[in-house]
Formats: structure tokens, sequence, C-alpha cells
């Protein structure tokens, strides 16, 4: 988890201007089983890394958190457990300063999709989305060109706008004010249509 920084492109991604200050603290379940510790070793000085190993008895503590500080954002990637112990302990900072990433898509055994329609803003072509394939299947079966990597709803790549529309978002990256007008091409659906914003 990254704290202290102002700016970033996406979540667990962030750009780093020269001399910006920040703290990495780094979770691992042992020292000797973190493949990354050599490079982050190498990139941070000892004032700004720190290192949780539960090997050893050291417990990354999330309410060392703390209360917002303007200019301040936390960047957290991890499994479910961690990521939801940092949601609540920054339930009280601003959404536009907190950033997620999770490793694994959101699980909804219950979830049956339903086919829906897809207008292209820029065309006004209409595309039919059925109950088997994805929003991204479809845009690109029709020569779309669209980016995506995981196409689980965890890495951010097919975001797109969309406006008349009501969608049923199953990524596990969007704020609650990102999800009034964008959407993952990969995962999320829509009632009835939605006009997308390529």
């Amino acid at each position: 988890m990254l704290r202290g920084m102002k700016h970033a492109l996406l979540p667990c991604r962030p750009i780093l201007p020269a001399g910006e200050p920040f703290t990495l603290e780094y979770c691992v379940r042992s020292t000797s089983d973190a493949p990354l510790l050599g490079t982050v070793d190498a990139v941070c000085s000892d004032k700004q890394l720190r290192v949780w190993a539960g090997d050893q008895g050291m417990r990354f503590n999330v309410a060392s958190i703390g209360e917002p500080v303007k200019g301040t954002h936390v960047y957290c990637c991890g499994p479910a457990n961690l990521v939801n112990a940092v949601r609540e302990a920054t339930v009280n900072w601003p959404e536009a300063q907190i950033h997620f990433e999770v490793f694994a898509a959101t699980l909804d055994e219950n979830f049956k999709p339903e086919p829906f329609d897809i207008k292209i803003a820029s065309t006004g072509e209409v595309l039919r989305v059925p109950a088997d394939k994805s929003a991204l299947d479809v845009l690109r079966s029709r020569g779309f060109i669209v980016q995506s990597s995981c196409e689980l709803g965890v890495c951010g790549s097919c975001e797109c706008g969309y406006r008349e529309g009501t969608i049923i978002h199953r990524d596990s990256v969007l704020s609650v004010s990102a999800r009034q007008d964008r959407m993952f091409l990969c995962v999320s659906r829509a009632r009835v249509s939605v006009t997308v914003e390529l």
C-alpha cells in the first residue's frame, strides 16, 4: 500500500514525480516468498519502505492510516481481506483520495445475464449483446478496437463512458461516483440498452 502521493494514473500503478514523498507498506506472508522485495527495496529508501512479514510476527495495522490528509492518497492492492480492511479504515477519506485494485473478480453465483443492446454514441449503430457474450466480445466482433487485459473486471483496461442506460456494474474497480457514467465492457451489462462512448 502506498501513502503520501499526490498524483497517479491508475490504482496501484501510480506515477510518482521525482522527489514526491511516499511510504510503501509492503505486506507479505514471508520475506522468502516475496519475489518483488528486492526490486522495491532497491527503489525505496529505508524511510519509504516498511515490510510487514507474517512469518516474523509483523502485521500491518490499518488503523495507522489515520484521518484524511489534504493531498495525500492511499493506493491499495492485494487480497480481499487486506483491501476490505483498508476500505474500512479509510471510510472517512474523500473518495478521490482512495484507490483500490484487487487480484480476483467479485463472484456472484446468483447472477443471470440477460441480453441487451449497445448503441455507439458516435455513429448511432446498435449492437445486440446476447446473454452468453460480453459487450467487449460483441464490440470486437464488429471491428471495434477496445483494449483489455484481465477481462474479469479487475484491471480497468476496458473502461468506457456511457449514457442513457441503467448499468449492472460487475467490476471491482469503479467508485460509486464513477459508476454514474463509467462502465467496464468485459463484465458490466445493461438493463435493456445503453449508449456507450468509445
